[in-house]
């Protein structure tokens, strides 16, 4: 008989031991479950709030002023555009970020252009005359090929430069 008042009074079958509330029967796993994703969901939200409020100087003076000025923008994008060779990210002071990835591309290129272009050119083995003079190795194949390669190589860091500044 006593078995039959505690499953009365505490709404359990076969020994489980549940929460009864009037019109909602809950399982002690059930409960837990709800325990634990509540305190999970508020610890989440606690946790965000506090990275919110670790700004570093810097990125409250950037929140204040925004990313750039406009002598920044209009000056970076002109030397960008212009000069190219990562100038327009110097103005920016974004350099040491991107710009000397372009700085870096476009001579690289310049380079190449030249090394290229002088290993093309060969002395000429049946020149009679022997003045010494460079000639274009066999046609112009070589030099086209080495400068549709190499000024492709600098148009697209140009391109990409254009974009980024």
């Amino acid at each position: 008989m006593g078995t039959r008042v505690w499953r009365m009074l505490t709404g359990s079958r076969n020994g489980e031991i549940a929460l009864s509330i009037p019109g909602l029967r809950l399982v002690p796993s059930a409960v837990l479950a709800l325990v634990l994703l509540l305190g999970l969901a508020s610890g989440a939200i606690a946790q965000t709030a506090d990275a919110a409020t670790r700004l570093s100087d810097r990125d409250v003076e950037i929140l204040q002023r925004g990313p750039y000025d406009t002598g920044e923008i209009v000056g970076g994008g002109l030397l960008g555009t212009v000069v190219g060779f990562g100038m327009g990210h110097a103005a920016q002071e974004r350099w040491r970020e991107t710009g000397w990835i372009f700085t870096a591309g476009e001579s690289i290129s310049i380079v190449a252009l030249a090394g290229g272009a002088a290993a093309c050119s060969s002395k000429d083995d049946d020149d009679d005359d022997d003045d010494g003079l460079m000639v274009f190795s066999e046609s112009a194949g070589c030099v086209l090929a080495v400068g549709l390669v190499t000024g492709g190589v600098f148009l697209a860091f140009r391109v990409a430069e254009l974009i980024d500044v």
